[in-house]
């Protein structure tokens, strides 16, 4: 988790809370509310439900366009090496 923190840190976001938690059916699907359409959507509410996830509040300029950068293409296929 160090590492993915350096990451956002060297970025120049601040981040100002995180914790560690499990998704719940409401929130997983609340979440992730966008797909709920998409073919891929109930694998991917019981994935994100599987084990914990890490959430964070970040600081920065321009930090959603700089954080989808940083966190890069969603499909493996597509993205950066890293």
């Amino acid at each position: 988790i160090g590492q993915i923190y350096s990451r956002f840190e060297q970025a120049g976001f601040k981040i100002v809370a995180a914790k560690m938690l499990h998704l719940d059916t409401d929130l997983a699907s609340g979440f992730y509310a966008v797909h709920k359409d998409r073919p891929f959507y109930g694998e991917l509410v019981e994935f994100m439900m599987s084990g914990p996830v890490m959430v964070q509040v970040l600081e920065g300029e321009n930090a959603v366009a700089k954080h989808r950068e940083i966190m890069g293409a969603t499909n493996p296929k597509e993205a950066d090496a890293g």
